[in-house]
């Protein structure tokens, strides 16, 4: 029987030709993604979308963008009152409700009406301890 030889034979790229390869490579992936997204992407339609008409009782919306602008400290500090209100009905049936006084004068912190958040606060500080501790969880005593 005759003998077969087996050669191994290596073959070093130069770094060009790596270069090569790997921007080609990249190109055609690219070249790829981009007819493969076209294919699922529908065409532009010739027609105009209209929206629908607002209805005459309401005001067109305002303009998203550089116009619209920066609501008033007026409107800010009504806006949070809005928000505390149903928590404001709520602590008068429970006033000294740590959760709800800490609730509501964070509303207020968080508009930077600190007065207001500043009253309701003070309010949670003269709580008893334990009741401090209930409105922040875990047993940790943060308002002490």
């Amino acid at each position: 029987m005759p003998e077969i030889k087996t050669t191994n034979v290596s073959v070093n790229w130069t770094s060009t030709q790596a270069f090569a390869v790997a921007l080609i490579s990249l190109l055609l992936g690219l070249a790829g993604g981009w007819f493969i997204r076209k294919s699922f992407v529908p065409a532009p339609s010739a027609t105009a979308v209209v929206p629908p008409a607002a209805p005459a009782g309401n005001p067109p919306p305002a303009p998203l963008g550089p116009l619209t602008a920066l609501p008033t400290p007026d409107q800010i500090k009504k806006m949070a009152d809005m928000q505390a209100a149903p928590l404001l009905e709520s602590l008068k049936s429970d006033p000294n409700n740590p959760d709800l006084l800490a609730r509501i004068g964070n509303i207020y912190y968080d508009v930077k009406q600190y007065p207001g958040g500043h009253r309701i606060l003070r309010t949670l500080l003269e709580a008893p301890a334990c009741e401090r501790r209930r409105a922040h969880g875990h047993g940790h005593r943060v308002l002490v």
